[in-house]
């Protein structure tokens, strides 16, 4: 076996790619089929080039993210990339974003446990393990070793120092099956302290893929989420805080990371606290036809929701949502919160078919203060559309009884398909009820 890639042995029930096969440093890959698209994951431990077989004609091949600088070579109907890293990729072509190849290269695993371990729940390769839930008590891990699937809702409460781990796959129902299971929140986690994901996909949950309420201390890494159901929410983070989402990917029919304050279903009793402390980081992101990639709220059933950052993030799609509500980068105020102190660094937007940013204190169908907030103190560092259309984007505080002015928004180095919008108008920018919209060169 090579010593610089390692195939997943998925079982043979999960569908295979008619579109595709892969091979990493002449080893094939399984190749699975979604209705969103195809999906290689294997393990990476050093540069390697992967061969693409593809099955239709075609004439352009594009990969994202573009930041990445990787090209293909053509030779007939086989395309040969050189993976330079782990990371995640999306090769499309024609422009066609309904048949996309997932290329999901993760870094080699570490500390991997004991199947006899003391507190481990142990899932091994090459099968399917249906189960109606698997709940985790404070100390346990649950292990997924590379190839195994696990078919079933996870599930921890007020429990602290767990980890969910490995390179297999939760998957959120039985392959070909259209139904909502028994669950539908996948990975369902509330009152938890210092929790560990690192390294696991989800594929296919029926309604939200990861919840994080009421939680503080938790790290998400190495994360794959890959969903196309309504209300499939990638991670929520609700009323949470010190939480760290890094280097995961995240493709969605509705937001991919909304952070929120929330009183709504399994919410209720953990979802009501402040929020801050939140870094999400070099992620990549597809928001498809609901929602936002990047959102705060709209639910904001706190007082305050402050020191959260956004950073160095490539957001590949985000389609046209069609009411109004969503965009690439959102703050949406439904409630009372003070939201202060959002910063937005080094954001490549690679297709915006709705707003790019969209700022708003409201009452929406969410609401349910009486007051209304305030967004003060964002800033917006290097934030760079790179392809597709020029998008619009807005800024509007309320009026109502008492005014809620938006202030204090620095655009600090917005370059928009090589435009460097000097003001709102050049940037293509309403601004209402807003006092200190600002805009000046990077630094």
């Amino acid at each position: 076996m090579s010593s610089r890639a390692v195939a997943y042995p998925w079982p043979a029930e999960l569908p295979r790619s008619p579109d595709y096969r892969l091979w990493i440093d002449n080893i094939e890959v399984p190749v699975l089929h979604t209705p969103v698209g195809s999906i290689a994951s294997f393990g990476l431990q050093d540069p390697a080039p992967a061969v693409v077989e593809v099955a239709r004609p075609f004439q352009v091949a594009v990969l994202r993210p573009l930041s990445r600088g990787l090209s293909c070579t053509r030779d007939g109907a086989r395309l040969t990339i050189s993976v330079d890293k782990p990371g995640y990729l999306s090769l499309e072509l024609d422009g066609d974003i309904g048949r996309p190849l997932l290329i999901l290269a993760d870094p080699p695993e570490r500390d991997r446990p004991s199947p006899r371990a003391e507190g481990v729940k142990y899932f091994a390769a090459g099968r399917i393990h249906a189960l109606d839930r698997v709940t985790l008590r404070s100390g346990e891990t649950l292990y997924l070793e590379p190839g195994a699937v696990l078919m079933a809702q996870v599930t921890a409460q007020d429990v602290r120092d767990i980890t969910m781990c490995g390179r297999g796959m939760i998957l959120g129902r039985e392959p070909g099956v259209t139904g909502r299971p028994a669950w539908r929140i996948t990975t369902d986690l509330v009152g938890c302290q210092d929790v560990t994901v690192d390294g696991i996909m989800q594929l296919d949950s029926p309604g939200c893929n990861m919840l994080v309420v009421g939680c503080e201390r938790v790290k998400i890494t190495n994360t794959k989420l890959i969903a196309w159901s309504p209300s499939d929410d990638g991670i929520p983070l609700v009323s949470s805080r010190d939480v760290s989402v890094a280097a995961c990917f995240i493709r969605t029919k509705d937001d991919c990371i909304p952070i929120k304050a929330s009183d709504r279903g399994r919410c209720q009793g953990k979802g009501l606290r402040d929020v801050r402390g939140i870094s999400i980081v070099n992620s990549v992101l597809w928001n498809a036809e609901w929602g936002n990639a990047l959102e705060i709220g709209f639910e904001t059933l706190c007082d305050a929701m402050s020191d959260i950052r956004f950073s160095n993030c490539d957001i590949l799609h985000c389609g046209f949502e069609g009411h109004e509500s969503g965009a690439v980068l959102s703050i949406h105020n439904g409630d009372r919160a003070d939201i202060h102190h959002v910063r937005y660094d080094d954001i490549r937007v690679e297709d915006a078919q709705q707003k790019l940013i969209d700022l708003k204190i409201l009452h929406s169908q969410y609401t349910k203060d009486d007051k209304r907030g305030r967004i003060h103190d964002i800033l917006f560092r290097n934030v760079r559309v790179v392809d597709g259309p020029f998008p619009v984007s807005i800024i509007r505080g309320h009026h109502g009884s008492g005014d809620q002015v938006i202030r204090d928004v620095t655009f600090e180095g917005l370059d928009i398909l090589g435009t460097l919008p000097r003001d709102w108008r050049e940037a293509r920018m309403v601004t209402e009820i807003t006092a200190g919209v600002r805009f000046c060169p990077a630094a």
